[in-house]
């Protein structure tokens, strides 16, 4: 009986040895942890840069790596401590990194990713400015910055929103002989010193200095029930369109008829009586006159002829 229960404790201790050991196995293997990741920072060209992770585990080795596009990672150094100090290039401008650790057992753990970036020089210290032109002349587009080795890329847009590639150029000045087609272009200038840093100015518009011009306005006049009235205005211009619009109010206007001469002929009616009406023009570069604004009054029968006093 002695000997029956002298086992079983034996076994019993050989249990709690086995169960304490895969314990400690367990909590061994999950002990390695990395309580700070490595920061994001700045830098100047050439400066040099300490990169620093903190973790906890036994016997901790610490490797480095880098990464341009944040999925191909690169072996940096090697290190018997959680920092390393290196004199980052200004072609490393956005540079990522981190760190791998690894513990005696072999258990290794990614810390997260951080980025470096460039503390640039570069500056638009002048857009480019806005101005009108005629058609066919050479206009001088201009910016003014400062930084290292830069590059000038102009770009033009017909919306302000999609911009298409104009012309590079080693200086801050570009000349170019703006079509009367081109009115209302706008245009900007991309800046890019030798490391790689890039602004945009603000854009601006090339107007045409246009020829239109409306010479004489339509005319208020009376009218009788179902009258063909003659529209008339006198404008001139490139390639010129009419569109005649009316309005009950002078407010909201509305389109009525569009024309390739300057004359419309219309049948009014009764009802019509106070009517405005306008003309607007346009020529072929899309430049836009407003006429003046003039009345349709009807007349009675009863006044056609005035009474002999």
């Amino acid at each position: 009986m002695k000997r029956k229960l002298c086992l079983k404790g034996i076994g019993l201790c050989m249990l709690i040895l086995v169960l304490t050991c895969v314990g400690k196995g367990r909590v061994f293997a999950n002990s390695l942890s990395i309580l700070v990741n490595p920061l994001s920072q700045n830098y100047s060209a050439g400066e040099e840069v300490t990169l620093k992770t903190i973790a906890e585990g036994e016997k901790i080795s610490y490797e480095w790596q880098y990464s341009f596009d944040g999925t191909s990672w690169t072996k940096w150094a090697s290190s018997e401590t959680n920092e390393m100090r290196y004199n980052i290039p200004a072609e490393w401008n956005g540079i990522m990194y981190r760190c791998i650790i690894t513990d005696k057992n072999g258990n290794s753990k990614a810390s997260e990713a951080a980025k470096l970036t460039l503390i640039s020089g570069l500056i638009i210290n002048q857009s480019p400015q806005s101005r009108t032109y005629k058609d066919g002349e050479e206009v001088t587009l201009k910016t003014i910055a400062e930084g290292e080795g830069i590059s000038y890329e102009w770009q033009y847009s017909f919306d302000g929103t999609s911009w298409i590639k104009w012309a590079s150029s080693g200086t801050n000045e570009m000349r170019y002989n703006i079509p009367a087609e081109w009115n209302g272009i706008m245009y900007r200038c991309i800046v890019t010193d030798k490391n790689g840093n890039s602004k945009a100015s603000e854009a601006a518009k090339l107007t045409l200095i246009s020829g239109l011009k409306i010479n004489q306005s339509p005319q208020s006049r009376t009218y009788k029930d179902g009258e063909e009235v003659t529209l008339k205005t006198i404008a001139e211009g490139e390639g010129i369109s009419y569109e005649w619009q009316y309005s009950f109010d002078g407010t909201s206007w509305t389109k009525w008829a569009s024309s390739e001469t300057n004359e419309m002929r219309y049948n009014i009616p009764a009802a019509w009586s106070g009517i405005m009406y306008r003309c607007i023009v346009t020529d072929k570069y899309g430049n836009i006159e407003f006429s003046g604004v003039a009345v349709l009054t009807y007349i009675n029968k009863e006044d056609w002829e005035l009474p002999i006093i």
